[in-house]
């Protein structure tokens, strides 16, 4: 399936240990593409879920417009994503869209937000990479094909 094919609940929330907002490392690419990544959630369960399959001590944390624009300004040559719905710190296969997407989508008012990225586990560094689509069995449920 093509990434551009699927969507996702637009995420309202991230979550926070000690204050900071946490996300997965993220392998550089070959061209040598930097990412920044956080965690975002679209609603209770889903963060639920998350702190279940983790050790760290989280606290979820509202999603704010002004946050993602000022990481946006300052973030340079990085590439930006929250990772969508992810059912813990060591899913397999992981969901993204972009800061601006997810900013666009909250802006307006847009339930949804479209997929841009699929990462994958890679378990020998502890770190995702960009990798092909996901087969739709392997996305969370909360991120589905658009028909």
């Amino acid at each position: 399936m093509d990434v551009s094919e699927m969507i996702s609940d637009t995420p309202k929330y991230v979550l926070m240990a000690s204050n900071i907002r946490i996300g997965p490392r993220i392998a550089t690419t070959q061209d040598g593409t930097e990412f920044i990544a956080i965690y975002g959630f679209s609603n209770k369960e889903a963060y639920n879920t998350f702190c279940t399959s983790s050790q760290l001590l989280l606290k979820p944390y509202p999603l704010v417009k002004g946050y993602l624009r000022n990481e946006m300004d300052a973030s340079g040559d990085h590439l930006l994503l929250v990772i969508l719905n992810a059912s813990g710190p060591a899913e397999s296969c992981i969901a993204a869209a972009t800061f601006r997407a997810v900013l666009e989508a909250q802006a307006a008012g847009c339930p949804r937000v479209s997929v841009d990225y699929q990462l994958s586990l890679m378990k020998e560094t502890d770190c995702y990479r960009l990798n092909e689509p996901c087969t739709h069995q392997n996305v969370a449920p909360e991120v589905m094909r658009l028909t």
